[in-house]
């Protein structure tokens, strides 16, 4: 049986399940984490001391959306829902967690959300530097004067978040996702002599954006050529819908390719969407790892089907 815990829409899942239909696997799509956690009840109980049925090494797994999410509570107050429905998260997640332990699975695509495992931004730079790949210059600055002395140093700069985004979500604020900004100037001179910590970069001049995939050390990439409209020239993810950016598949050379089999192994992951930039002056220029990267787009560009991959793995 393949289990998958995805959100409630997802297209690319869709095509993994219609492969997985073709093969005749026999299959069990789950949105919310209570339907997965059912499942394990098959008396009303789990008993601690034995291992779940569920996770017996003829099953395999499926996660792509990143969160275990409960369903909405039928509760008026914005505020009082959301504080239950985060208290009542990390309570299944704990369940989840010791249901789901790693050591219990045969085959699994994409991070189990529940996991203890946890990518850091920080360190997998660290690692992509000990491995060989160019990085761009990048600082961790908490007060204003820090950030003017990057600026004076590298010219144009860039901010991003450290970990995985903002998620916010309050009666008044619906806030989710992550977004790499210049810092002009403008932005330095309104800002506060002190702050918590901050991430900058050296703006490093692209041609275009790679988007690669990885998993079982299969790799794609599609080149991005976001330079060609202003509104994604910073920021790729920032996609102008009126006119949507060239993406061709991009053959990779393999010492690269090499490099990347040996980070993804370094850091733990058996999957993964990893983000370059090839530079104005013909460098391979490594930006991040995303274990929750999407690959529909990607698949879609360059004929790919990555989805009939992951749906034989499983």
């Amino acid at each position: 049986m393949v289990y998958l815990l995805t959100r409630p829409t997802d297209d690319t899942t869709l095509l993994v399940i219609q492969w997985l239909i073709n093969f005749k696997k026999d299959f069990e799509r789950l949105s919310f984490i209570n339907d997965f956690l059912k499942l394990n009840f098959k008396s009303d109980v789990i008993n601690l001391k034995s291992d779940s049925d569920l996770y017996s090494s003829t099953n395999s797994f499926y996660f792509n959306g990143g969160n275990l999410t409960v369903p909405p509570l039928p509760i008026e107050d914005k505020e009082l829902n959301l504080q239950i429905s985060r208290f009542l998260e990390n309570e299944a997640k704990t369940i989840f967690s010791f249901l789901g332990s790693e050591n219990l699975m045969n085959k699994t695509f994409g991070l189990n959300p529940a996991s203890e495992f946890k990518i850091n931004k920080l360190k997998v730079l660290k690692e992509a530097s000990k491995v060989g790949f160019i990085i761009p210059p990048s600082e961790v600055v908490i007060t204003k004067k820090a950030l003017q002395h990057c600026k004076n140093k590298w010219g144009r700069i860039i901010n991003k978040s450290i970990d995985n985004g903002i998620r916010i979500n309050t009666s008044q604020i619906i806030l989710s996702g992550q977004q790499t900004i210049e810092v002009t100037d403008e932005i330095i001179n309104g800002m506060a002599e002190e702050f918590l910590p901050s991430f900058i970069q050296k703006l490093v001049e692209k041609e275009f954006e790679i988007r690669v995939f990885y998993f079982q050390k299969d790799i794609h990439a599609v080149a991005i050529f976001s330079q060609s409209d202003e509104q994604t020239r910073i920021d790729g993810r920032q996609d102008n819908h009126d006119n949507p950016i060239r993406q061709v598949p991009f053959d990779l050379p393999e010492d690269l390719k090499m490099k990347i089999s040996t980070l993804m192994e370094n850091v733990g992951l058996n999957y993964g969407s990893l983000d370059f930039i090839y530079t104005t002056d013909q460098q391979y220029c490594f930006l991040e790892v995303n274990p929750y990267g999407q690959y529909g787009f990607l698949s879609s560009a360059g004929n790919f089907y990555i989805e009939k991959k992951i749906a034989e793995y499983l």
